[in-house]
């Protein structure tokens, strides 16, 4: 009852301000947690196209796909030295074509299990 009664002696002109110093620290947090965890998961800038969480760990424990886009003379290391200089770093266009690489081979294996399955039944 007291807290009611506190709560009324307050002027409207200090309330609106309560509330709208509250609102603004709302839109405020909501700001940052959409920027931090919306946008923020495009590891290729703001151009709106969004890979999997999971690409960029792939691409750092995988030499399958270094081996794909490195020249056969290299033998698919990046650390190895070629005339005293490291190899380029792949682009992000080369990672999309080996991930469309992969993608299309995983197809077509289903599709063979799938062919095969059914020939045996």
């Amino acid at each position: 009852m007291s807290v009611f009664f506190a709560f009324e002696k307050i002027s409207v002109k200090v309330m609106v301000g309560l509330v709208a110093f509250v609102w603004s620290f709302a839109v405020v947090i909501l700001l940052v947690v959409y920027v931090k965890f919306i946008r923020g998961n495009s590891s290729y800038g703001n151009s709106g196209f969004s890979y999997p969480k999971n690409v960029e760990k792939r691409r750092t424990n995988s030499m399958d796909s270094k081996e794909m886009l490195m020249p056969a003379s290299s033998g698919g290391s990046t650390e190895e030295h070629s005339g005293g200089k490291l190899m380029p770093a792949p682009s992000e266009q080369q990672y999309r074509d080996v991930d469309q690489m992969r993608f299309q081979e995983n197809i077509r294996l289903k599709k063979q299990k799938y062919a095969k399955c059914m020939n045996e039944n």
